[in-house]
């Protein structure tokens, strides 16, 4: 564990759970009450990142810039990795500036978040596809995800497998994201 200057702050309560191969965290960073961060190689966490009550934090690797600002509620939690510890391609990347909320980030392929993104509440990231069976003939879908610089994600929207967002896009509440986007500064909405 390296705790740069070691100014890791804990609000609440309970101290955070930590099962990561190593843990690298920036100047005044602070973590919430019940906090599980269960990553298998490396955890790097920019200055000033906020890690709310109750997330959990799993996969291969999660590297996040500076200012990351996260926030849930006692019944819902931020949730990235989705329990994929062990899987080679389980890797998250976030930018500087960013705010996440109660979201489930999947973790199945490599997902990229930029600088100044916001997800909204309950934004849900897959990049797997699973729900119909490759058993029966349907095509098995993984791919990464990438969401560009000053993106704004709306309310329970869901961005699948292979969804690219050019940067300073707004994704209107309620969206599906099924592939790649084209227009940066654009306004996407609708179901796809």
């Amino acid at each position: 564990i390296h705790l740069r200057t070691c100014n890791l702050m804990r609000y609440g309560g309970n101290m955070p759970s930590i099962l990561s191969g190593k843990l690298h965290v920036g100047k005044d960073c602070m973590m919430g009450r019940g906090v599980v961060i269960d990553v298998a190689e490396e955890v790097v966490l920019g200055d000033r990142c906020v890690i709310p009550d109750n997330a959990y934090l799993g996969g291969r690797r999660i590297e996040v810039g500076d200012d990351w600002f996260g926030y849930s509620w006692e019944w819902r939690r931020l949730d990235i990795g989705r329990g994929r510890r062990d899987e080679e391609h389980a890797i998250l990347k976030v930018g500087s500036r960013c705010t996440t909320h109660d979201n489930k980030i999947d973790l199945a392929r490599e997902v990229t978040i930029g600088d100044d993104v916001g997800l909204s509440p309950e934004v849900t990231i897959y990049n797997h596809g699973y729900w119909l069976s490759p058993l029966e003939g349907f095509p098995c879908k993984y791919a990464p995800v990438e969401i560009g610089n000053g993106t704004i994600v709306g309310y329970r929207s869901m961005i699948l497998a292979g969804a690219v967002i050019p940067r300073e896009c707004v994704i209107g509440a309620g969206s599906v994201v099924t592939g790649e986007l084209t227009m940066s500064r654009s306004i996407y909405a609708g179901n796809p």
